[in-house]
């Protein structure tokens, strides 16, 4: 008999502890003769635990009659995450017309240097893009779809409507879902060109919170606001039949500001469209470039359930992406979190550059492994102008880099919570995208489930010794 390699045991009281399986997604509450039959288990001893509770321990995924009962359950688990990809994943093409911005948002993850330059995918680079596009979808049988995405900098400015068309024209002639991050200042000189594809186009466009916030985070490299600019560029997009997602990057700064900017949402009448959804994400700082006030995404998560009325949410639902949820997903029907749907599945993949589901490319002619480091050439994997040529080695650490095949997470109790963390930061920490990135992981939900026991204590039975 063995204990899991992937049991957190937490203290929550005297003679109580939460445990949290990162493969199964179990979650209990035990007392200390648990912990020590654990303890007694790892050093060879009889665990002293009556049957039924050992039984118990075993169904929920913490003890096995052996090592290889456990290494089959993980490999299971990466067969169903490497079907759940092929059968409802993509790879995504994220194209850049250009890495110019017309905003300085301070926590911008891109440095404004490269934000000031004006530069333009040619006709001919769009061209030889597509053609990469398809050379690298024959390449990867293991993800039959593809998406575009229009990213930049900023893609969607006066000087990009020719760009702009061109690629639109050519994903929909590949019969290609197109998504466009967009800050939403220029989105009106668009609408004509994008009009004949708005079936397969959405938007996602930030908005910060009340003109106020808004304006004093993205504003424009005269320090003028983009508020209401963006606010009236979305109300014609819904009405022009676009599907919109508004997205909300959270820190210090705003957060106590979301349900006010529901209101709005609710005032604007935004959330009577069936197109349009609102979406909330911590502000991150993956390649250094980011601002001060960053929250941990457990904290954005736990302060939001605490602040957002339930009859407010009710009306204006509002969705928390993977970065929020992939510490506190098992816990979610314990503390009642209705914002986090779907049940948990142990994670493989960190995110889409791990697993080399993206693929970048913008004016230089260089292909990138994630959207977050566009415009770094020491980050390229190769290049697509003059002609594709991908170097096998780089794209191997991302294309492999999976927390199975990570030994330091092998061994660790939330590897498929953590999913070994951001490949970006673990490259600017150890020089390599394939280490682990542990960063404050276990700090975080330590700290989640200190602010939830409440809950838990109120819903939970206890598993005796």
């Amino acid at each position: 008999m063995i204990v899991t390699r992937y049991v957190f045991p937490y203290r929550i009281t005297d003679g109580r502890y939460l445990l949290i399986n990162s493969l199964t997604g179990a979650v209990d509450l035990v007392d200390r003769t648990v912990i020590k039959a654990f303890s007694d288990i790892r050093h060879g001893a009889e665990p002293g635990l009556p049957e039924d509770a050992i039984a118990s321990l075993h169904s929920r995924g913490y003890l096995y009659q052996s090592r290889a009962e456990e290494d089959a359950l993980v490999d299971r688990a990466a067969r169903l995450n490497e079907q759940f990809r092929a059968d409802s994943q993509a790879l995504c093409f994220v194209l850049c017309p250009t890495v110019s911005c017309n905003l300085r948002c301070p926590y911008c993850f891109e440095p404004h240097a490269m934000h000031a330059t004006r530069n333009l995918m040619s006709f001919e680079q769009i061209d030889l893009a597509f053609a990469a596009l398809d050379a690298i979808r024959a390449r990867r049988p293991d993800i039959p779809k593809a998406t575009i995405n229009l990213f930049g900098g900023e893609p969607l400015q006066p000087f990009t409507r020719p760009a702009v068309a061109r690629i639109v024209e050519r994903a929909a002639a590949r019969d290609l879902p197109i998504s466009i991050t967009s800050n939403g200042s220029y989105t009106d000189l668009f609408l004509s060109i994008l009009a004949p594809y708005r079936d397969r186009i959405m938007f996602d466009i930030s908005i910060d919170g009340l003109k106020d916030i808004h304006d004093a985070r993205r504003f424009d490299a005269q320090g003028q606001g983009s508020f209401e600019r963006i606010t009236d560029n979305v109300s014609q997009l819904l009405a022009a039949g676009f599907l919109v997602a508004i997205r909300m990057n959270l820190d210090a700064a705003n957060i106590d500001t979301v349900p006010q900017f529901l209101e709005f949402v609710r005032e604007q009448g935004w959330n009577r469209h069936d197109n349009f959804q609102l979406n909330v994400s911590p502000v991150t700082n993956y390649t250094g470039n980011g601002g001060d006030g960053i929250l941990a995404p457990a904290d954005v998560e736990l302060r939001l359930r605490e602040s957002l009325p339930r009859d407010l949410v009710a009306q204006v639902p509002v969705a928390l992406n993977g970065d929020i949820s992939r510490l506190t997903l098992p816990l979610g029907d314990i503390v009642g979190n209705t914002m986090t749907p779907g049940e948990f599945m142990p994670s493989i993949y960190y995110c889409e550059a791990s697993g080399a589901l993206f693929y970048c490319m913008g004016p230089d002619g260089l292909v990138y492994p994630c959207n977050q480091i566009i415009g770094s050439a020491e980050w390229a994997i190769g290049h697509y102008d003059p002609e594709l040529v991908i170097d096998a080695g780089k794209a191997a650490l991302w294309q492999g880099r999976k927390v199975t095949e990570m030994p330091k997470c092998r061994e660790c109790s939330i590897a498929f919570m953590c999913a070994g963390g951001c490949p970006v930061m673990a490259k600017r920490e150890t020089g390599s995208p394939t280490d682990s990135y542990c960063g404050t992981s276990k700090a975080e939900l330590a700290a989640y489930i200190d602010a939830v026991t409440p809950q838990i204590l109120q819903q939970s039975s206890t598993i005796r010794g």
